[in-house]
């Protein structure tokens, strides 16, 4: 059971009641029979085994006068005060998961020295491929840097220039060794003259002369870089000559190639084709409903999430902005190692979110997410309904508690006045809280499950 984490070794010990000691024989004595529910295990998260724990105390306390409670807040209070008495769930933080760790810098120079011999061999895929593995593994930001820099070089020799602009500004953002800073200005400012970026390329010139000072380099070696720079500045063309150094960065257009759109809008909900209409009936609760024919390949829908979510097993080669493969140009979060994005252009839109800032999530936050990572539904919608709560201040959520979050509707956006739309932030939150209109069918089990979730999550957010 080496998978197992050190916390859920002691989840498991608590569960059966066992000393350190004695958990280490039981799994030498009954090892084969062990084997054959790590998959079931591992499937499953932190979590589920510490919920066992809790749904035991909660149970103890009897469920008659919690099932007896009419609103689901009422029901989340009485099982909040009950599990209050636990000293695990006073001191919940106690129950995230460490951050563990998979970096080897070791490992990283020797998968970045295997991309550099592939390059020499103009094996330039190979090359891209060892350098993405490099700062995978890398320990430093430095690491990602130097990585990502070599990369730019073979995005060069390729000839996709804006990829190579794009990989050069990544190094500087990861933090590129002053001493060569000089390389990542020239070689941009070399895409630029290719691309007609004019003025951004004599700026990189300047930044590049400014930082040579800080180079390591041979009175020769400088003075032949100058010289290279100086023939680079004069062939721009005349329209860069009254352009100015301003802060050295790099305006490269970003055209949407996307062909995916609306041709017409619904007029109460603004993201759903106008051949599209929402009704409602007792037995399908809210549905969609054509009320035109719709052509094969038609757009009905384009939204924005509120938020998202990503399978843990999936983290590598998923985009955790834009949900794309991470392909040859992903680039690493900056706050988390094992989250990824597939290009410069996603991570900094992350980073620019006003309400889910990618790259600003709290430590404790990622080991929320870990607590409840597991690869099942019911674990997607938990990290779901966090990102949710967490991308709004808690100010939002008490001042509109009475207008969005009391009475679930299920026949919300139906009914509505003259000129109602589906949009604006209120309005989708309080779409959201009217998503599940069921709960008073759920079997008791499902819904003490969804009952002692939820007031984790609380906990964990006081």
């Amino acid at each position: 059971m080496a998978f197992l984490s050190e916390e859920m070794k002691a989840q498991l010990m608590k569960v059966v009641g066992v000393s350190k000691d004695e958990f280490n024989v039981l799994l030498e004595k009954h090892s084969p029979e062990i084997s054959k529910c790590e998959e079931n295990l591992v499937r499953s998260s932190p979590f589920d085994i510490q919920q066992i724990l809790f749904k035991n105390i909660i149970e103890t306390e009897g469920l008659n006068e919690l099932n007896e409670l009419k609103t689901i807040e009422d029901k989340v209070e009485w099982i909040y005060s009950r599990l209050m008495m636990d000293q695990d769930f006073r001191n919940i933080r106690n129950l995230l998961p460490e951050r563990k760790e998979f970096k080897d810098s070791i490992k990283s120079k020797e998968l970045k020295e295997k991309g550099n011999h592939e390059f020499q061999r103009k094996n330039y895929q190979e090359a891209i491929r060892f350098y993405n593995q490099s700062f995978i593994s890398a320990s430093s930001d430095k690491e990602i840097a130097l990585s990502l820099a070599n990369r730019s070089v073979v995005f060069f020799n390729l000839k996709e220039y804006s990829n190579c602009i794009q990989d050069c500004k990544a190094a500087l953002l990861f933090g590129y060794p002053q001493e060569l800073v000089y390389k990542v200005h020239e070689r941009t400012a070399r895409c630029c003259v290719q691309i007609g970026q004019t003025k951004e390329a004599k700026e990189n010139i300047l930044q590049a002369k400014l930082t040579l000072n800080k180079a390591k380099l041979s009175e020769e070696r400088r003075e032949t870089v100058e010289a290279d720079l100086e023939t680079l500045l004069k062939g721009l063309p005349a329209e860069a000559a009254d352009h100015t150094l301003t802060n050295g960065a790099v305006k490269v257009e970003i055209k949407d190639d996307s062909h995916l759109k609306l041709l017409s809008r619904n007029k109460k909900f603004p993201n759903l084709s106008r051949s599209v209409d929402i009704k409602f009936n007792p037995e399908a609760g809210r549905h969609a409903v054509a009320n035109s024919k719709i052509q094969p390949g038609e757009v009905i829908l384009e939204e924005i999430p509120l938020t998202w979510t990503i399978n843990p097993n999936q983290t590598l080669r998923t985009c955790i902005r834009c949900l794309k493969q991470t392909g040859k140009h992903m680039v690493p979060s900056k706050q988390r190692e094992n989250l990824f994005y597939c290009s410069l252009v996603c991570y900094n839109r992350a980073t620019e979110s006003a309400d889910l800032n990618l790259e600003k999530m709290q430590a404790d936050d990622h080991r929320l997410v870990d607590l409840f990572c597991s690869a099942n539904e019911s674990s997607a919608t938990t990290m779901l309904a966090f990102w949710a709560i967490r991308s709004q201040p808690l100010d939002f959520f008490v001042t509109n508690e009475s207008a969005l979050f009391e009475g679930i509707s299920p026949e919300f956006g139906i009914n509505t006045p003259e000129g109602w739309k589906l949009e604006g932030k209120e309005q989708i939150y309080k779409n959201l809280y009217n998503l599940v209109s069921h709960t008073d069918s759920l079997p008791e089990e499902t819904l003490l499950d969804i009952l002692i979730t939820s007031t984790v999550l609380l906990r964990s957010l006081s």
